[in-house]
């Protein structure tokens, strides 16, 4: 059983590490020149995709040395969370510094963000209203039942959503994603596209695994931590074959409370 200083401090600690790999992932991209004026994410095309609200950013993103310099310091705060232990105060400022910092990264990286992200500012919202509340255990506790609904959501709504996709019910979603020239593995497409039937039932399985997740409310301690643990190797597998590293991060940052909240039920 997970006590609720232990399940915030375990959820920063996650949140901590996506951000710091996140963050240098970013550098690297960046130390590549795709943020520079003739690369992909060139601020005088970006900033005109979220306008007006880029007008707010625009003098900062303006200089090519500001991006560097707000990975650096997410990098710094993400390294304290994963060191230090749950203080409303000093781990709460560190979480707001990371929280603002997203916002930015929202505005400034428009296409090209995912999922993990969205997960990321959601978890670093919560934990940041939870050190604000810190003195109202039932405040703090409410934050968590968000985060964990907000987890289970994230897997029924997405295998929901597959299920009005017309390649997910035929069973050939799979294989044409790891056929996909960026994000796809060139093997394990050539693999399930010769052998269809395997690249059915990997299809609907992906599939039934998000649609059955809510299911993971009704099974029993400690069986329960077999649906975080087959989670955890399906975001594992999508950063291995798709090279989206950010999934086996984010989400996995939801598992503490999903934990927690499933105890008190």
């Amino acid at each position: 059983m997970l006590d609720l200083a232990t399940t915030l401090s375990l959820t920063m600690k996650i949140v901590g590490f996506a951000t710091v790999v996140s963050s240098l992932e970013l550098l690297a991209l960046w130390r590549a020149r795709e943020f520079a004026s003739d690369g992909i994410w060139d601020w005088s095309i970006i900033g005109t995709a979220t306008s007006p609200r880029s007008g707010l950013v625009d003098p900062l993103f303006r200089h090519q040395k500001a991006l560097p310099v707000i990975l650096a310091l997410r990098v710094a705060a993400g390294l304290a969370c994963l060191l230090l232990w749950w203080n409303p105060l000093v781990t709460g400022l560190l979480l707001g510094l990371l929280f603002l910092i997203q916002m930015l990264l929202n505005t400034r990286i428009v296409f090209g963000d995912d999922g993990s992200d969205q997960m990321l500012s959601i978890v670093l919202a919560s934990l940041v209203v939870a050190s604000l509340a810190s003195t109202n255990e039932t405040a703090v506790t409410i934050c968590l039942i968000f985060l964990a609904m907000q987890g289970t959501l994230s897997y029924s709504c997405s295998g929901i959503a597959k299920c009005f996709g017309e390649h997910w019910r035929d069973g050939s979603a799979l294989p044409r994603v790891l056929g996909h020239y960026a994000y796809g593995h060139q093997a394990f497409h050539n693999a399930l596209s010769r052998f269809s039937p395997v690249g059915r039932i990997a299809s609907w399985s992906v599939m039934g695994f998000q649609l059955l997740f809510v299911f993971y409310w009704i099974t029993p301690e400690p069986w329960h931590l077999m649906w975080l643990a087959s989670s955890l190797l399906f975001h594992a597998g999508i950063a291995y074959f798709m090279r989206l590293n950010g999934f086996l991060f984010s989400f996995p940052a939801c598992y503490p409370a999903l934990i927690y909240v499933h105890h008190l039920l």
